[in-house]
């Protein structure tokens, strides 16, 4: 990058002398690749009971920017289910965008190709109550957004830090006509900030918001939901987007993942998802003997 001639980026978008090229770049998800400012999981309540560690390949499809990557998210209970430590990042990201892109997202890059790796998500989840007769299931997350993600002068990754933490709500209905079955309704809200590179407004604090109802029955569930946040510096910056998610929640060491996220406003990707859940309790159980437990794990009474 040190050895690249970048006249013809100065003549597009360095209008300003003084400034300094990363003044110029929009930090919001319409003009950054879809990893670096994504819509958070949208929550339902209620920790993971299970140690998992999730991976796959994601595609992000657009008119101007065609993306693929290697998804990883580790999810580790505490304390009987009651906390939870989440980690998700990007490991590897291959990306390819045509000319209007790079130019409408001011990318430095000429060839708008190449490969990079994303910020880590570090989450603390902490379930405030549950079970309860006249409340509904209460989950509250902290959230960590890192500066390690790479490529800022192809707008792939931010190269600032973040945090964000919400609160969910959920209940659960089952079916009188079928064991098992039913569905879970939920609702969640919180604040998203990430520090941008505008000396007139050093950080972007966003409302985040979600809402889903989750169908379950037998080994099987579909999510349906909604969500985003709503910034406040007009640029781009209030992503809404759906997701539709089939997961085999069976206790099988292996299951399979799909999902389905549509970009609705602010966040110009459709996406899909191929990811494999290897259930980390199941297997070291079968590691270190049937009736034993790892020593980070006790399981609910």
């Amino acid at each position: 990058l040190h050895s690249q001639d970048y006249t013809w980026w100065n003549q597009k978008h360095l209008t300003d002398p003084g400034k300094h090229w990363t003044e110029c770049l929009l930090l919001s998800p319409s003009y950054m690749g879809p990893n670096a400012l994504s819509v958070p999981d949208i929550k339902n309540g209620l920790t993971g009971k299970m140690q998992l560690l999730e991976t796959g390949i994601d595609l992000h499809l657009s008119k101007g920017d065609q993306t693929t990557d290697v998804y990883t998210n580790i999810y580790i209970p505490f304390w009987q289910g009651r906390i939870g430590l989440d980690v998700k990042v990007i490991p590897l990201e291959y990306y390819s965008m045509d000319t209007a892109t790079r130019d409408r997202r001011r990318v430095r890059e000429k060839d708008g190709k190449g490969f990079c790796s994303g910020d880590f998500h570090i989450g603390t989840w902490i379930q405030v109550c549950k079970n309860m007769k006249y409340l509904p299931d209460i989950l509250l997350t902290i959230n960590l957004k890192t500066a390690s993600g790479t490529q800022l002068e192809a707008a792939r990754y931010t190269d600032t830090p973040g945090y964000f933490f919400d609160c969910s709500i959920g209940r659960k209905f089952l079916s009188k006509s079928s064991t098992g079955a039913g569905y879970r309704i939920y609702g969640m809200a919180g604040f998203y900030s990430y520090q941008t590179f505008d000396k007139n407004s050093r950080q972007n604090d966003t409302f985040l918001y979600g809402a889903g109802v989750d169908y379950f029955m037998n080994n099987l569930t579909l999510q349906n939901q909604v969500g985003g946040y709503h910034g406040y510096l007009g640029i781009g910056d209030s992503p809404l987007v759906y997701r539709m998610v089939i997961r085999n929640t069976s206790s099988d060491p292996v299951s399979f993942n799909f999902q389905l996220q549509q970009g609705l406003l602010d966040w110009k990707y459709t996406s899909l998802r191929f990811s494999a859940s290897l259930n980390i309790e199941k297997i070291a159980r079968k590691i270190i003997g049937k009736n034993e437990y790892p020593w980070w794990f006790k399981p609910e009474d």
